[in-house]
């Protein structure tokens, strides 16, 4: 349907992937971003507490960090409003975004004459 193109919000300034993405490209971008942060990012479990527009899905995720090696399990609520049969916005909140974010950063240091990664 012409006219509407889904858009993925998130978090701009804490996560690399924050920000407002719309249309096909700007979720190509964001897919991107993803792939870039998480090594892995399973959604190990999914509730939808609604079942119109908007949805609402409470998701259980696993990931691992590319930057730190950091594994988190973590909630993150979402509506995804549905229009004309099709996504117009999925739009995430997060519980703890600092904790998300700090995981996506690199944690090296020096130890023995060797890089060694820690897992905070």
């Amino acid at each position: 349907m012409k006219g509407h193109t889904p858009s993925q919000s998130g978090t701009r300034r804490l996560l690399p992937y924050g920000g407002v993405w719309h249309g096909h490209d700007g979720l190509e971008r964001f897919f991107l971003a993803m792939s870039a942060t998480w090594d892995r990012f399973e959604l190990a479990e999914q509730t939808f507490l609604s079942d119109s527009s908007p949805l609402v899905v409470l998701t259980r995720v696993h990931a691992r960090s590319r930057a730190s090696g950091r594994e988190l399990d973590f909630p993150i609520l979402q509506t995804i409003t549905v229009a004309g049969g099709r996504i117009t916005e999925i739009r995430p909140f997060y519980w703890d975004t600092a904790t998300i974010a700090d995981a996506c950063l690199p944690s090296t240091r020096e130890l023995d004459g060797t890089n060694v990664r820690i897992c905070r």
